[in-house]
């Protein structure tokens, strides 16, 4: 079957970047095309594809257009949509340094559009299969996202994204659960191991070194696992685990490790990411 990824959102919040990941990949890509050509476009090749719709698209009742090309093509192809957001203040600051105008803001009111558009897109926002919040991603790291990097899998098949993080830095804003893991054994005052990163094997013996964080690993892999049977009864095809301590770099970079190597035991598709690993040294 084919595959159709729908890519849209808020304006300023990373959609050509992302489709040009998509083009990186393979996918045959259009920006700003008509949903009522998406089944001849889809029909006239043989994909995978990437397009984008968003508020430029004419005619208004986006969320309309959107989900009846949708369901007509699933007949023929697997679609998933890729909704992109930011926060205001991110918004209004790629605005201020492209010097561009937002498409809806007529008077140059770049608050007012994005207002605007929030409104018109709430509603294909709340059918997305995948919303990932661009605020503090640079143009690298949402290319490397892991929800980006596992979309398009395989149909039926829900994907787990772990990521562990740092709290200073901030928490992961698309994260559907979160776990602290500031109560584990810290290596960052052993002088031996804190150069290391919880990758390392004498940081992951450290942060395991008593029972609790076994029994958290436990009881952290039972709930993830029943959350996982959950989204599938409601078709949702990602889940993403966000595991935090401290910095980033020790003991949520073990815990996310070893959870992941656990839950593939039951969950098809895992991926792990370190987002601030490399933010500590």
């Amino acid at each position: 079957m084919k595959l159709l990824l729908i890519i849209t959102g808020l304006s300023g919040a990373g959609k050509s970047t992302v489709l040009s990941t998509f083009e990186d990949r393979g996918f045959i890509c259009a920006d700003n095309i008509p949903p009522n050509l998406t089944g001849q476009f889809v029909k006239e090749h043989e994909g995978p594809f990437a397009i984008v719709i968003d508020s430029r698209t004419p005619g208004g009742k986006l969320f309309e257009q959107v989900s009846e090309a949708a369901e007509k093509l699933k007949k023929d192809a697997k679609v998933e949509i890729i909704f992109l957001e930011s926060s205001d203040e991110t918004l209004v600051k790629r605005y201020g340094e492209t010097r561009r105008n937002h498409p809806l803001s007529r008077d140059g009111n770049i608050t007012d559009g994005i207002k605007k558009e929030r409104a018109l897109l709430e509603n294909l926002k709340q059918k997305a299969d995948l919303i990932i919040d661009t605020s503090g991603l640079n143009p690298h790291e949402l290319r490397e996202h892991p929800s980006l990097r596992a979309a398009g899998g395989e149909t039926g098949e829900i994907r787990v994204n772990i990521t562990s993080f740092g709290f200073k830095h901030g928490h992961p804003p698309d994260a559907d659960m979160m776990f602290d893991v500031r109560m584990l054994p810290n290596p960052n005052f052993t002088p031996e191991l804190k150069p290391l990163d919880g990758k390392d094997k004498r940081i992951r013996d450290f942060v395991f070194s008593d029972t609790g964080g076994e029994g958290f690993l436990d009881k952290a892999a039972d709930i993830i696992d029943f959350v996982v049977g959950l989204y599938k009864s409601k078709d949702k095809l990602y889940l993403n685990v966000a595991i935090g301590c401290t910095g980033g770099k020790h003991r949520s970079v073990s815990v996310a490790e070893r959870l992941g190597k656990r839950l593939k035991g039951s969950v098809k598709e895992v991926r792990v990411a370190h987002r601030d690993i490399g933010k500590n040294k």
